[in-house]
């Protein structure tokens, strides 16, 4: 094989070297990649999970286009990224691997910064699509979007202008999947989608390989197992003492140390034996006929490295119940897009909350069996205060809340009000607790000055922002609405919040109204979740509530270790 006859595999697989100067290796593990290295279509995309390598497949792109004498505009999701992309990944590699040293040229242009780089006596340029003046000036054959739906979408349009008068317009399009039908998925379904098959080496059936087809099988409403038994029986051991999560990762860092996996099952329901998942394979377009060349991959076989399998397993039972982390495991780790269902707290999913106690008039010295050793509450400011005061204990090294109080406090929003709460506080001698800083600011800022353990909160909608930010010397919190409430979700689902059997007529039935009335949506302008608004006092005093038995203290608090 030549340089002119694969140019993009031959320089990948015997010019190039990486940052840390290896070579690319072509192997079992990694031969999935070899057609997309050798695919010479103009429209290429790339919906994938993360860290499977293909950025430098983006990264030799380039050096082709450009060592054909066509300029090419680089595109990262921001300014910062790209500089430290250029820095880390682009700058090493002009500099120690011989065949780009040789034919990269410094221009007094280049020098100035790291937008521009001259190879082969073209340009590429170098961009962070949240600025938009990055995409003027320079005219392009070619365009390479790394992280698409990462990048500013209204931006991205801008590139047509740049590549108007090229008579072949050649674009490289790489990136974990969001939403449905949004981004790179959207490319992707116009593309021939390409997904990559392996044949069962018992029954002869051509597959493509997913978690939940081969890896793993359903037994209950979100309860899965492997369906390698005997790595599954040693996971079921360990649970009998550990929670479920914990259990998975001690037996995946026992196998990681092996070097093994759990063993991947072909599909076939008359079959059902073990399949190699880095066996012979290929490439099977779903629509052959179509221009635009796309190719789909997920880690059970992106992935080289065991316990691949076991990993996936595990990221899976920890993001179950929060939605937030189920939409990351499934974009970066199975590389589809998440499909918003409207999820929200259902009557149900209250119901399974029950348990046999009567919520206290000030703190118990037990309940349900339990010493009371801390207590938490969170309180929400509307007309009125609404307030939610729990005990903790851990079960399982499970943090358990149940609500001592459900209620309201006060006529109005006002200084009597905050009074009656500090003597909710001193009856029902509460260590930690979250308060909204809005409306009321002052009586709030006034109210934990006063309270030690006590946090005005401010939501955030912005993205890219931590979902916690305490400032204990101010004793403020900010946190980012949609994942501050996709946690507390999370606490209701797994069974972690406790309440009592008369909780549908709390504050006069409006406890169930509020709890259910926020719907997690697709916001059409920002194309990122947030929970719809309304009346939702009660929704957002569970989700202080929760915040609070997060705080100093309660986090590492060590509880009663005896079962309900």
């Amino acid at each position: 094989m030549s340089l002119n006859e694969s140019p993009r595999y031959f320089i990948a697989a015997h010019l190039h070297r990486t940052e840390t100067e290896e070579p690319l290796i072509f192997d079992k593990a990694t031969a999935w990649q070899v057609a997309i290295y050798k695919d010479k279509a103009n429209v290429i995309v790339v919906m994938k999970c993360s860290q499977i390598g293909l950025t430098v497949f983006a990264i030799i792109c380039m050096i082709d286009l450009l060592r054909n004498g066509i300029p090419v505009i680089y595109v990262l999701p921001t300014k910062v990224t790209m500089y430290n992309f250029v820095k880390n990944r682009i700058d090493p590699i002009l500099a120690d691997v011989p065949f780009y040293k040789n034919n990269y040229a410094t221009s007094q242009e280049d020098a100035a910064g790291s937008q521009l780089k001259t190879m082969f006596r073209r340009r590429v340029k170098f961009a962070g699509s949240n600025v938009r003046n990055a995409f003027y000036e320079m005219p392009a054959g070619a365009v390479i979007i790394d992280e698409r739906d990462l990048c500013d979408s209204l931006n991205l349009k801008y590139l047509e202008d740049r590549m108007g008068r090229a008579k072949v317009k050649r674009k490289i399009i790489l990136g974990n999947p969001t939403f449905d039908k949004k981004g790179i998925h959207k490319d992707f379904t116009s593309s021939d989608q390409k997904e990559w098959n392996v044949t069962c080496g018992h029954c002869g059936l051509e597959q493509s390989l997913t978690l939940f087809d081969n890896c793993i099988r359903q037994v209950g409403l979100k309860k899965y197992v492997l369906r390698d038994r005997r790595v599954q029986a040693e996971i079921n051991k360990v649970a009998r003492t550990e929670r479920l999560e914990i259990a998975i990762e001690i037996i995946r860092d026992t196998y990681e140390r092996r070097e093994q996996d759990a063993r991947v099952y072909c599909r076939e329901v008359t079959c059902q034996k073990p399949i190699d998942r880095h066996g012979a394979g290929r490439w099977i377009a779903k629509f052959p006929e179509r221009p635009v060349s796309g190719y789909h991959m997920n880690k059970v076989v992106g992935d080289p490295y065991p316990p691949a399998i076991i990993t996936l397993y595990y990221k899976l039972i920890e993001s179950l119940y929060d939605p937030g982390m189920y939409q990351h495991f499934q974009n970066n780790e199975l590389g589809v897009p998440y499909e918003e269902s409207g999820n929200r707290i259902s009557e149900g999913m209250l119901n399974d909350c029950l348990r046999e106690y009567t919520m206290p008039q000030s703190i118990p010295f037990q309940i349900l069996g339990r010493n009371i050793e801390w207590t938490c509450a969170g309180v929400d400011v509307g007309e009125r205060l609404h307030l939610h005061i729990s005990a903790l204990f851990r079960e399982k090294k499970r943090t358990k809340r149940i609500k001592l109080l459900i209620g309201t406090l006060g006529g109005g929003i006002d200084d009597l009000a905050f009074e009656e709460l500090d003597d909710m506080v001193k009856r029902f001698n509460i260590i930690s607790g979250v308060i909204d800083a809005m409306p009321e600011t002052r009586l709030a800022r006034k109210f934990c000055k006063t309270h030690p353990g006590w946090y005005m909160c401010w939501y955030n909608e912005k993205p890219g922002k931590k979902e916690l930010n305490r400032d204990d010397k101010t004793r403020e919190l900010s946190l980012n609405r949609t994942e501050a409430m996709d946690a507390s979700l999370a606490s209701a689902a797994c069974g972690d919040l406790i309440l009592p059997p008369d909780w549908r007529y709390l504050d006069n039935g409006e406890f169930l109204e509020q709890m259910k009335m926020p719907i997690r949506i697709i916001d059409q302008k920002t194309e990122r979740p947030i929970w719809t608004k309304g009346k939702d006092h009660h929704r957002h005093t569970d989700t202080y509530d929760y915040w609070a038995s997060l705080m100093p203290g309660a986090a590492s608090w060590g509880g009663i270790k005896a079962e309900l």
